[in-house]
């Protein structure tokens, strides 16, 4: 589901990167990779790994649970601010997770390579973000859904 396509999402990242003045990802609400900007050579191992295979690594999913991360991320509309290294990660660098929602849908989220909590001009730039991503996001999530019940069914 890795989208490289100039005019979609990858545009959307370069932009929110930009914007935001940090590498960033987008992933759907399985932890793949859909896609991500440029700027990646300063970001940590977790970044590279999750590049690398198209998808969040076994091996990071814990940081998850770290201080209820996945809950509050499940139930959020605002971005939210993750210092992994403060949770016993000292090689994972800070983020800025935007939920990307349709209604009350967790469709993916953006993550953000950022030094501190993000600043007001980069909440927005994130949550003007997710909006747009949503309705893209929930169009792959259908389709891919799709393809497993039509493969279930043959």
């Amino acid at each position: 589901m890795y989208d490289d396509s100039p005019d979609g999402l990858l545009a959307l990242a370069n932009s929110i990167a930009g914007l935001v003045g940090a590498p960033v990802t987008i992933e759907d609400d399985a932890s793949e990779l859909i896609t991500y900007s440029p700027g990646q050579e300063y970001s940590d191992d977790a970044r590279v790994a999750t590049i690398l295979s198209r998808r969040v690594p076994d091996r990071y999913r814990p940081l998850l649970r770290n201080d209820r991360l996945d809950v509050r991320l499940a139930g959020s509309s605002v971005p939210l601010y993750a210092d992994f290294r403060a949770s016993g990660a000292p090689d994972v660098l800070p983020r800025a997770i935007m939920p990307i929602r349709v209604d009350d849908l967790s469709v993916g989220s953006i993550w953000a390579i950022v030094p501190t909590a993000p600043s007001r001009e980069q909440r927005a730039a994130l949550e003007e973000a997710a909006a747009l991503a949503a309705p893209v996001l929930a169009r792959q999530i259908a389709r891919r859904r799709g393809e497993e019940v039509r493969r279930a069914a043959a």
